[in-house]
């Protein structure tokens, strides 16, 4: 036999083996049209499995299969859920850190039966997978929460558990139209896995569950595939052709014959769910949906899990499908049913013979209400203006925002036209964004919405923009889900456009990214700005808005830690902005900004330091009054100079930042309380800890009664003021602190598993303070793993997080391993002195106390 004939052999047998008696007949009579060869070894290797009565199994889990109650890290085995060919799945519930939480644990067994190079490729494959969940955060997929290796040298994951049925399971009590969404839904989160180049080759109902609420969650990337292993710092996908076997009736004829694998493989498999979705429903438009999605040849499916998903809501509006181009009745015929008033108001004019003298009539009228239009703007204008008139003012020059808030209260009393009243307010709409004024923005952008979704029918590219403005300035008042709610529209409003304008799809899928971003849902942004980036350079937007749109995608790319190709989004946005608008435009203000950030995100300094000041420069040049915009980069500059323990000069550029907050924001602006803790930090560095004290509870009480104690930015502070305490020796206070913060890092959804895993070394230290260092053993372990699996050795928090294990192991009795994770710190700390605070100055102190009795 050949080798590939082999191979094709050994991935039949692994899906058979899989599948109970009367199951493994049913999938075994699809191979009808096997070579001999090939089927008598499949056949041979089956009578083997069989005769072997279960010893394949017992070699995989019976012997290494934990018993419930086991502990594993800080987790406790509970009933057992789910077992696949190379794993077994508990529910448990977390023992350690101080709270409570349920987690679907999944181990694999290193086969006892197979050859040691095919157990280290399953281990490989298991590492893979916990790889690729922890770089997928997504809401509608299952979240990786911890991960490890048992004392018996077993891998494990920890994932959000799901609370639900299976897709298919839920969707039999659904309407139809619920159904088509929910796998709209599912297409597009897979589309996000393709995005981050992940295909999951395994998508089938149990793989999807649906929780109570209607949301999906993606299970299992157990045989997952990157199509970059590089991008990933994966090895290349060379796994024995047994662990690549997929789920029969859903994998794609490419993967039953072991082709090379694309996104079209998973949209072949939706397509399958779709059949099954759809199987009791006899209509047209989902047939040709499936029957598009399932074609045998890849290239003729849908281009991508995103067209798939647009198909089904294309149906779910009364559009025209892309499964069916080309079809020219089905086109008019769908158009007619939508538009049955203006197809018969129409006809009606051909039949009475409406022609030349009517056309004419009409393109009069149409001159008339142009002519009267620029007579309103000239008088609305000339009102407005007339306030910087010193006879009229007496001297009293307004600022920009009192022209904008009198030609606010004009509007509606010297434009009678409605369409010149409603192209003013979208341009006031967008001068009070450009000032930060989000509110007065915000009050335009609904009376647009309001009165667009009248006129257009709830269709335009203008009625998109309003939608998406609002978005935008829903986003940066902190009103997250309604941000996110008002992006989707501007989305879907945008993809309705017919004909299609890739310039309003790119502009509304920014503004989507934008909202989600201030929510800190980074993975999501990605990938609507990567999308966006792509649209607008197939536009015919201006080269300022590709700029804009390209440095928004770069701020995206930076926040998910993609340095390399954020700083080439920000260079093309860059030139793109000093081309299309000069040397001295604000668009180049603001990307010299967004620049300067990602230099400092990667500690290059001085890179950062020339960067903001050159963007400060120019936007005093752009705002000799002042601009929000000043106000940000003021702030991102003195982070810079208090990085490189220049803390008295960061101050006084932090009071200058503060100083625009207030006038653009007012007391209460969550951005000010955050420039606030800033400096707070510059302090405490500097040793005014007492004063670094008063300044973080005044942004506590700021974010407490604006966002609340619950939300992150309350949560950050506090984190900040624990660290503080405990370095002033107030132990008592910090413990309470620090003990808030793990609870509500840990109730967040995303958790951030940065600041969840320094609160606990944060708590750790302060448990040691008050001389409670044994009880500060299990936050100390439980941080320091977490930061041990996203920080560099050398970073100042994983310092802290040795100090406070190594304290908390010697404390209790384990000496020999506190020191070796004490004295490399000590050892830097008599080199260099460092930072003041407890994570470096009090290093000394607790090694005498726990290392210096012998």
């Amino acid at each position: 036999m050949t080798q590939g004939r082999w191979e094709r052999a050994a991935e039949i047998f692994a899906e058979l083996a899989e599948l109970g008696r009367e199951e493994r007949a049913a999938a075994w009579a699809r191979y009808g049209d096997l070579e001999e060869d090939v089927r008598a070894e499949v056949e041979s290797l089956l009578q083997a499995h069989e005769a072997s009565e279960g010893y394949l199994e017992e070699g995989l889990l019976g012997q290494r299969r934990p018993a419930a109650g086991t502990q594993i890290g800080a987790w406790r085995l509970a009933e057992e859920v789910g077992q696949g060919g190379m794993s077994v799945v508990y529910r448990g519930e977390r023992v350690e850190g101080g709270f409570t939480q349920r987690a679907a644990i999944k181990l694999i067994a290193v086969p006892g039966v197979m050859t040691a190079g095919l157990a280290r490729q399953i281990q490989q494959r298991f590492e893979a997978e916990r790889q690729i969940i922890a770089r997928l955060e997504h809401p509608d997929i299952c979240k990786l929460l911890d991960g490890g290796v048992t004392e018996d040298g077993v891998p494990y994951l920890v994932l959000e558990y799901v609370e639900g049925t299976d897709l298919l399971t839920y969707a039999r009590q659904r309407p139809v139209e619920e159904r088509i969404k929910l796998l709209a839904r599912v297409a597009r989160t897979v589309h996000y896995a393709h995005q981050r180049l992940v295909v999951h080759r395994d998508l089938k109902p149990s793989n999807i569950f649906v929780t109570a609420e209607g949301h999906p969650k993606l299970l299992d990337f157990g045989i997952a595939k990157t199509l970059d292993p590089a991008e990933w710092g994966l090895p290349g996908d060379r796994t024995a052709t047994m662990l690549r076997a997929a789920t029969p009736g859903f994998a794609s004829p490419e993967q039953l014959r072991g082709e090379a694998l694309t996104t079209a493989t998973d949209v072949y498999s939706l397509g399958v769910l779709a059949r099954q979705l759809f199987q009791d429903t006899p209509d047209e438009d989902l047939a040709a949906i499936v029957t598009r999605a399932t074609r045998d040849e890849p290239g003729e499916r849908y281009s991508s899990a995103v067209a798939l998903a647009a198909d089904l809501e294309r149906h779910l509006q009364g559009l025209p499908l892309e499964a069916r181009q080309g079809n020219l009745r089905y086109v008019a015929m769908k158009f007619v049913r939508r538009h049955k008033v203006g197809v018969v108001a129409v006809g009606v004019a051909v039949l009475l013979g409406v022609g030349f003298t009517a056309v004419t009539l009409v393109q009069k009228r149409q001159i008339e209400r142009e002519r009267a239009r620029a007579a309103s703007v000239a008088a609305f204008l000339q009102g407005l203006f007339q306030a910087s008139d010193p006879e009229v003012n007496q001297g009293n020059i307004p600022s920009t925002r009192d022209m904008l808030d009198q030609g606010a209260e004009q509007i509606r009393s010297s434009v009678p036209d409605e369409e010149t009243r409603l192209a003013l307010m979208e341009t006031m709409a967008g001068a009070y964004t450009g000032l930060g004024l989000y509110e007065k923005a915000n009050g335009l952008y609904v009376d647009l919405v309001k009165r667009f979704e009248v006129i257009d029918g709830g269709g335009s590219a203008r009625l998109a923009a309003a939608y998406g403005g609002l978005s935008y300035g829903m986003a940066h008042l902190g009103k997250h889900d309604q941000a996110g709610e008002w992006g989707a529209k501007a989305v879907a409003t945008a993809r309705r456009l017919r004909p299609a304008d890739a310039g309003v799809e790119a502009v509304a899928l920014e503004r989507h990214c934008l909202a989600y971003h201030q929510a800190a849902k980074f993975g999501d942004a990605v990938g609507l700005c990567k999308e966006a980036a792509e649209k607008a350079r197939e536009s015919g937007l201006s080269r300022l808005e590709q700029a804009r749109i390209l440095r928004n995608y770069g701020r995206a790319l930076k926040d998910t830690s993609e340095f390399a190709a954020a700083e080439k989004n920000y260079k093309e946005a860059l030139d793109l902005a000093q081309k299309g608008g000069g040397e001295r435009s604000p668009t180049v203000a603001v990307t010299l900004d967004e620049m300067g950030g990602l230099y400092f995100r990667q500690g290059r300094f001085e890179l950062a330091t020339e960067s903001f000041q050159k963007a400060i420069d120019l936007q005093k040049i752009l705002y000799p009054d002042g601009h929000l915009s000043t106000a940000r980069t003021l702030n991102n500059l003195a982070n810079t100079r208090a990085t490189i323990r220049r803390y008295e000069e960061a101050e006084g550029i932090y009071k200058q930042a503060h100083v625009l907050y207030r006038k653009f924001l007012g007391e209460e602006s969550g951005e000010l309380a955050t420039s606030l803790s800033n400096m707070a930090v510059t302090q405490q560095e500097s040793g005014r800890l007492e004063e670094a004290a008063g300044t973080l509870r005044r942004v506590m009480e700021m974010h407490a009664r604006t966002t609340g104690r619950e939300k992150r930015p309350y949560l950050n502070s506090a984190l900040k003021y624990a660290n503080l305490r405990t370095e002033q020796g107030e132990a008592r206070e910090a413990v309470r602190v620090a003990r808030e913060v793990v609870a509500g890092m840990d109730g967040l959804k995303p958790v951030p598993k940065l600041e969840s895993g320094f609160a606990r070394v944060v708590l750790a230290a302060s448990l040691i303070e008050s001389d409670r260092a044994v009880e500060a053993l299990e936050p100390a372990r439980a941080g320091h793993e977490i930061l041990s699996g996203l920080l560099q050795p050398t970073h100042w928090m994983r310092h802290y997080a040795d100090i406070a294990l190594g304290a908390s192991l010697a404390a209790s009795g384990r000496r020999e391993e506190g020191r070796a994770l004490l004295q490399p710190v000590m050892e830097l700390h008599s080199k260099n002195k460092g930072p003041r605070g407890w994570r470096s100055g009090g290093v000394k102190k607790l090694w005498d106390r726990y290392m210096g009795r012998g």
